[in-house]
C-alpha cells in the first residue's frame, strides 16, 4: 500500500494505477473496511473528505497549484489524482485503523502464499499456464478442482491464488468467470482490478469464444447427432444457445458408441452445455451424474476404484480481444486428454 503524506491540514494518499476508475467509497472500503459508508459520505459532505487534482508540471519546470474537485461518494478516481482528508479526522479517526489493515492484509496475504507454496496443486497449476501478460493469466484447470470453495470445500483454485502470485509475481489473481468442477480447461486469471472489470465487459458484451470439447453417450441405439446445428432451449425461463459439430464417433473407450462433440456456447447459463447435450441432443455427456445418470456406462477398468468416472467435458480453446490493446486478439488453446479415463 502506498503511503499517507501530510501537506498543510491534508493527509494525502495518490491514486495508483490499480485503482483507476474506482469508485471514492469503495476505494475508501479497501483502505479502511470497518468504516461506515454513511461516515464516509458525512465527511464528504463536510468537505473533510475531497478529491485532488494534480496536474503535470509546466514546459517552464513549474509545478501548478493542485485543484480540488467536486466529490462525491460515487465520484470514479483516476490514477494521479489524490485522495486529500483532513489532517485531524486522519488522525483521530483513520490512521490506527489504516496501519492495523495495513499489516493485516500483508501478513493474510504472505501466510497464504507460505503454506501453499510448495503444494503439489500449486506446482501442478504453475505447468497449466497456457498464456501470461501483465494483465492475464489462463490457467488449464485439472478435473476434479473446484474454482471457489464452498460447503464442504476445504481447498479451490481460489485457495492457491496467493501462492501462484508469489510465483509469478504481482496482485493475487482474480477469478473472472467459472468451470464446473467437474470440467477441466481453460480458465481466465485477471492480475488486477482493471483487468478484471475489463474483462467482466467482454463477457457481458459476448466478445469472449470458448469451444468446449465433449463426448456425449446417446440414451438408446436409434439416436443420431447431426454432422453440426445449434441448440436454442431455454434454461430457467432464460435464452440459452449454443452451437455444436460432431467431430467423430468414438468406440474405444466406452462400451458402446459415443460421439465426440465441439460445443461452441453462445450463452453462459449454469450447466448450459449438460442439460443441452442431455435434454436436446438426448446425449449425456459421459461420466454426467447430474443429468446422465441414467445413462452412465461403466469403465473398462470399474473394478479399480483409483480409476473414477470423470465428466468429459474440456473448455479447449478461448478467444478474446486484449481490453488494453485492441488490435491484439488474444487466443488460447488447450490440449484435451479426456480420453485417459479408460487407458
Amino acid at each position: 500500500m502506498a503511503r499517507w503524506t501530510q501537506q498543510l491540514r491534508w493527509f494525502r494518499h495518490c491514486i495508483a494505477p490499480k485503482d483507476d476508475r474506482m469508485r471514492l467509497d469503495r476505494w475508501f472500503r479497501q483502505q479502511f473496511p470497518s468504516l461506515p459508508n454513511s461516515f464516509v459520505q458525512s465527511q464528504i459532505r463536510k468537505r473533510k473528505i475531497r478529491v485532488l487534482e494534480v496536474a503535470p508540471a509546466t514546459a517552464s519546470g513549474n509545478a501548478p497549484t493542485p485543484a480540488f474537485v467536486p466529490t462525491k461518494a460515487q465520484s470514479l478516481l483516476y490514477a494521479g489524482q489524490c485522495v486529500a482528508i483532513d489532517a485531524h479526522l486522519f488522525r483521530t479517526r483513520l490512521q490506527s485503523e489504516w496501519e492495523s489493515n495495513k499489516a493485516s492484509t500483508h501478513a493474510d496475504e504472505r501466510a497464504a502464499a507460505m503454506s501453499y507454496a510448495d503444494d503439489p496443486v500449486v506446482q501442478d497449476l504453475l505447468t497449466r499456464i497456457m498464456y501470461r501478460d501483465s494483465n492475464f493469466l489462463v490457467v488449464n484447470k485439472p478435473h476434479g478442482l473446484a474454482v471457489q470453495g464452498g460447503s464442504g470445500l476445504e481447498r479451490s483454485l481460489g485457495t492457491f491464488l496467493p501462492a501462484i502470485a508469489a510465483h509469478v509475481g504481482g496482485e493475487t489473481p482474480r477469478l473472472v468467470h467459472r468451470l464446473d468442477k467437474e470440467t477441466s480447461g481453460l480458465l481466465v486469471l485477471a492480475r488486477h482490478r482493471l483487468a478484471a472489470a475489463a474483462f467482466a465487459e467482454l463477457l457481458q458484451s459476448g466478445r469472449v469464444s470458448k469451444t468446449y470439447r465433449a463426448i456425449v453417450c446417446p440414451v438408446a441405439p436409434n439416436v443420431e447427432i447431426p454432422e453440426q446445428g445449434e441448440i436454442t432451449l431455454p434454461i430457467d425461463g432464460k435464452p440459452a444457445h449454443t452451437r455444436f459439430e460432431r467431430t467423430r464417433t468414438v468406440t474405444t473407450i466406452a462400451p458402446k458408441k459415443s460421439y465426440e462433440l465441439r460445443l461452441f456456447p453462445q450463452s453462459g447459463r449454469k450447466h448450459q452445455l449438460r442439460i443441452h447435450c442431455a435434454e436436446v441432443l438426448r446425449s449425456p455427456i459421459l461420466g454426467d451424474r447430474r443429468y446422465g445418470r441414467h445413462n452412465l456406462p461403466e469403465p473398462r477398468n470399474r473394478r479399480d476404484p483409483r480409476v473414477p468416472l470423470r465428466l468429459h467435458l474440456h473448455a479447449e480453446r478461448l478467444v478474446f480481444p486484449d481490453p488494453f490493446a485492441p488490435t491484439t486478439i488474444i487466443d488460447v488453446c488447450s490440449r484435451w486428454d479426456g480420453i485417459k479415463t479408460w487407458p
